[in-house]
């Protein structure tokens, strides 16, 4: 499982724009990070994702984007995974 669960990682950073990735089982144990995320996150991310899904527990798994100054975060559930996805923040000068 590890040699695939590299695999996939290494997919979710050749995206465009993809610099971090973390995968976190239901009980919040992190499977693997790979670019620009942290491992010891995979507690907090589990969280998040459980309690957005009870927001609307109706609904399927939602997906949790986050924003700071430097980057945007998207969080989702897969099957019993979380699935961490992090890019730059685009930044914009004028409007």
């Amino acid at each position: 499982m590890e040699n695939s669960l590299d695999q996939v990682m290494d997919e979710v950073l050749s995206q465009p724009g993809v610099y971090g990735c973390l995968f976190s089982n239901d009980h919040g144990l992190g499977l693997g990070a790979k670019g620009k995320a942290d491992v010891n996150s995979a507690g907090i991310i589990t969280a998040i994702a459980n309690l957005a899904s009870k927001l609307e527990p109706h609904n399927g798994n939602p997906i949790i984007t986050y924003e700071n100054d430097t980057r945007t975060c998207i969080i989702k559930r897969v099957k019993t995974s979380q699935v961490l996805c992090s890019k730059p923040q685009i930044k914009v000068t004028s409007l």
